[in-house]
């Protein structure tokens, strides 16, 4: 799920996936046809690995899944837990261009259900249907079938007709197991934890991947040894750990905080209390438009070449200006993908909101990472070379 900052030209994507736990919403570049992706898959190692579909400039990721006996493309999401689809009986799914299921629902269907989100809704009823993800299958799984969504999620439905959470159990609205967590304890899968590899701008149009089962045996991993990181907020459900320090170059502009990482989000979201000139530092000149922030394309239209970097578990993770910015605009000015989440203190407390960072697709693009659904725990691989 993606948070609008604007309604007009500006869709960034900050907190996408923080939507229970936060509530943001969802917008997006439009998916072309000719993007379709196949719902086959690969066996590698005991590890199944699924091809995702990047949106646009990396603004979102989607899998192909049979929900109901419909084929969908749904969004990706570790900030979230709930799977919702469209439902036939939503008019402004039909409007939107969603796909969807066509599944018996009750007569007061609508509204039984709602993912309230900052600027925008989605609300239906829970329904036991069919559900497929690349080999796997589940005869009576409880989704969320949309009977309605709202304008500011309607306006990216041809993005994709749906939503797969991949936080933890306690997020969901069905208040059973996830899609994930129902897998492994069906012993469908080897093991809980799921892989992500999430090219950016330097991995030259490479197709995304989700591995399950044994994830760590990656064609994509380095040859060092992961980053391990235990959850460091049990309670909150997310993919939640602990940040050691944040560089700009070789000035150290935070340390000791928490990170959530999140594959819902394009973006970099700030803490509150991290100085607002570190806008100055990574894109030089920066101009306020339409809610976010246009800056040079390329770091050397700014005389800038600044790199920020993260460091967990003392192991530093580079984000090169590339993947800091948008794809350019008519105006040749990119959007900057930092950005400062105003008003989270609301569903976080001061302290927390002070220095939790939520860790998007910029920063995934550079490595790749496994989730435990069970437990928290998070891995952080080098790409391989």
């Amino acid at each position: 799920m993606i948070p609008t900052l604007s309604t007009s030209n500006f869709l960034l994507i900050y907190l996408a996936g923080l939507d229970a736990l936060l509530g943001f919403t969802s917008a997006a570049p439009v998916i072309p046809e000719s993007q379709a992706i196949s719902t086959s898959s690969t066996k590698r190692a005991d590890a199944e690995v699924i091809p995702l579909k990047e949106v646009g400039d990396g603004s979102a990721y989607t899998v192909n899944m049979v929900i109901d006996g419909i084929l969908l493309p749904i969004h990706i999401d570790t900030g979230s837990s709930q799977l919702w689809v469209a439902h036939s009986s939503c008019k402004t799914c039909a409007d939107a261009q969603m796909t969807s299921i066509d599944a018996e629902v009750s007569d007061n269907c609508a509204g039984q259900e709602k993912i309230e989100y900052a600027a925008g809704s989605v609300s239906g009823c829970l329904v036991n249907t069919s559900i497929s993800l690349g080999d796997h299958t589940l005869d009576n799984y409880s989704v969320l079938a949309a009977t309605e969504v709202s304008e500011e999620i309607a306006t990216n439905g041809d993005l994709y007709s749906g939503t797969l959470g991949l936080a933890d159990d306690s997020l969901t609205n069905s208040g059973g197991p996830t899609l994930i967590s129902q897998l492994y304890q069906q012993g469908q899968l080897g093991s809980p934890e799921v892989g992500f590899y999430l090219p950016g701008k330097e991995q030259n149009g490479t197709e995304g991947e989700m591995a399950l089962g044994n994830p760590t045996s990656s064609n994509h991993i380095g040859t060092s040894e992961p980053v391990v990181l235990p959850r460091a907020v049990k309670e909150d459900g997310v993919y939640t750990v602990n940040l050691d320090e944040v560089k700009i170059d070789a000035d150290s502009i935070a340390a000791e905080q928490v990170a959530v990482l999140d594959t819902g989000s394009i973006g970099i979201g700030i803490p509150s209390k991290v100085s607002q000139d570190i806008f100055k530092q990574i894109y030089g000149e920066v101009r306020d438009e339409d809610g976010g922030k246009k800056v040079a394309c390329t770091p050397g239209d700014n005389n800038t070449t600044s790199t920020l970097t993260f460091t967990f578990g003392g192991k530093p993770f580079g984000i090169p200006y590339a993947d800091l910015v948008s794809d350019p605009e008519n105006d040749g000015e990119c959007w900057a993908l930092i950005g400062a989440y105003e008003g989270v203190s609301s569903a976080w407390s001061v302290d927390d909101s002070d220095e939790k960072w939520v860790l998007g697709d910029a920063f995934l693009h550079n490595l790749y990472h496994t989730v435990n659904v069970q437990t928290g725990e998070v891995k952080l691989f080098a790409i391989k070379e």
